[in-house]
C-alpha cells in the first residue's frame, strides 16, 4: 500500500482508507450492507468494511489483468480473496446475497480512465453470472451450512 499510505499522509488522514482511493468503495459497501463506516481502528465493523473494500479492490485488478477463479496460481490467490471478502461482509456486515458483483463498479468507475483493461474485464465479470455469481452463491451456501454445523 505505498501509494494509498503516501496518500494518506499527504492529505493530513488518519490512514489509507480515509482518502479518495477508498471513498467509493467504503461508500457503496456502505450501501450495500446498511451499515456505517466510521473510521474506528478497533471496530469490529470497520475492519470488515476495510478488508471488503481492499479485498474487492484487488479482486477487481486481478480480474481486470485476466486472472479468473480457479484452483491454481493467481486464480486461487483471487479465490481467496473473493471468499474472504464474503465472509467478512456475511459474518460482520450481515450481507446475506452476494454482493462482490455489486462493489466491483465502484472500482471501475474510479480507475476506468487511467486503467481501461479493468472497465472491460471487470465488466464482463460481473454481468456473467454462471462465473460469478454463482460461485459468490455456492460459497454462501457452504458458509451458512459450515457456520450451522459448528
Amino acid at each position: 500500500m505505498g501509494l494509498e499510505r503516501t496518500t494518506a499522509v499527504l492529505d493530513d488522514r488518519r490512514g489509507p482508507y480515509e482518502t479518495d482511493l477508498f471513498a467509493p468503495t467504503l461508500a457503496r459497501l456502505q450501501e450495500i450492507s446498511g451499515k456505517t463506516y466510521t473510521s474506528t481502528d478497533d471496530s469490529l465493523t470497520d475492519i470488515a468494511f476495510r478488508r471488503i473494500a481492499d479485498h474487492v479492490r484487488a479482486t477487481t485488478f486481478l480480474i481486470g489483468d485476466g486472472v479468473m477463479p480457479s484452483n491454481t496460481a493467481q486464480g486461487y490467490v483471487l479465490r481467496r480473496l473473493m471468499r474472504r471478502a464474503m465472509l467478512a461482509g456475511r459474518r460482520v456486515l450481515g450481507i446475506e446475497k452476494p454482493f462482490l458483483a455489486d462493489a466491483i463498479p465502484a472500482i471501475v468507475e474510479q480507475y476506468q480512465d487511467v486503467y481501461p483493461e479493468c472497465w472491460k474485464s471487470a465488466t464482463r465479470f460481473c454481468v456473467t453470472p454462471p462465473t460469478k455469481r454463482s460461485s459468490s452463491a455456492r460459497h454462501s451456501r457452504a458458509a451458512r451450512r459450515g457456520s450451522r454445523a459448528f
